[in-house]
């Protein structure tokens, strides 16, 4: 897929910005000689491939491609200009940068003498402002990529959680619950507790004193049996924590906990498997 395809609705309104500040029609093509985003005549040709894609031969585009930087047109007969025309009469490309290559290239194109002139007189300072907008399309799909893998992380992460045996929950400062995962939400929106939703729940909502047994704790927990009180009844647990802290001030706690009675059954299960498993070798 055509990495400015990821960016195209960015990419028009920067080739729409292009067209307003230098009144020229204005083509982006990305590294397939696809029209992503254009104004004028171009904007009806959005999809459509321009004609050197189609040929073996190296054409204006496919050279700046492969050799990046800018490219003035001040004569329709430079013989990289082709190979077809259409009115054209010059024409000013810059390409895409994109780490060590090119993604596509930004054309602004003349159509009357008059602007084949103001293009070739201005030739220096549009060049530099179409590289100045090249940089700027690729900051926007740098940014995108960034945050496509940032997502993808998230996902992978939050997949992580969730598969972890144990309950997991996140405090902020205050107690209020900003992360947890599916066993979490699941032992706390037992129907024992009639609380549905637990996001942004303080934890004393559940368990009474919660917060302040977490909060004010020197050293965090480990393997540690606690028993709240909660509208359900007592609740034991076996729970592990951690804060985070700016100085002295907490600024999140990370809760593991499981279920005591059921922290016990696994326990008893796994000693009964190894028992099985030893008298099987000994047998």
């Amino acid at each position: 897929m055509s990495k400015l395809l990821s960016v195209q609705e960015s990419v028009q309104h920067i080739a729409e910005s292009i067209s307003a500040v230098l009144n020229f029609e204005t083509m982006v093509l990305d590294e397939n000689l696809q029209i992503i985003a254009g104004t004028g005549k171009y904007a009806r040709q959005i999809g459509s491939f321009e004609a050197e894609t189609f040929i073996p031969e190296e054409y204006l585009y496919k050279y700046i491609l492969r050799i990046g930087g800018t490219y003035v047109v001040n004569d329709i007969n430079d013989p990289l200009y082709g190979p077809e025309l259409y009115g054209e009469t010059g024409e000013i490309c810059c390409a895409i940068p994109y780490h060590t290559g090119c993604v596509g290239v930004v054309s602004l194109v003349s159509f009357t003498d008059e602007q084949k002139q103001r293009l070739v007189d201005n030739s220096v300072p549009i060049c530099n402002y179409l590289m100045y907008m090249s940089q700027l399309i690729s900051s926007f799909l740098s940014n995108h990529e960034n945050f496509e893998k940032l997502n993808m992380q998230t996902k992978t992460l939050n997949e992580v959680i969730n598969a972890s045996p144990h309950c997991i929950l996140v405090l902020n400062e205050n107690g209020y619950i900003t992360e947890f995962n599916r066993k979490a939400r699941d032992f706390l929106q037992h129907n024992k507790n009639r609380f549905w939703g637990i996001l942004g729940k303080n934890i004393d909502t559940f368990w009474d004193g919660a917060f302040s047994t977490f909060s004010e704790e020197t050293k965090p927990f480990k393997n540690q049996e606690i028993t709240f009180s909660s509208k359900g009844g007592d609740v034991r647990l076996l729970v592990s924590s951690s804060s985070i802290r700016e100085g002295d001030k907490i600024k999140s706690i990370v809760i593991f906990f499981d279920d005591m009675n059921e922290a016990k059954n696994n326990a008893v299960k796994i000693l009964n498997s190894s028992s099985d498993a030893l008298n099987d070798i000994k047998g």
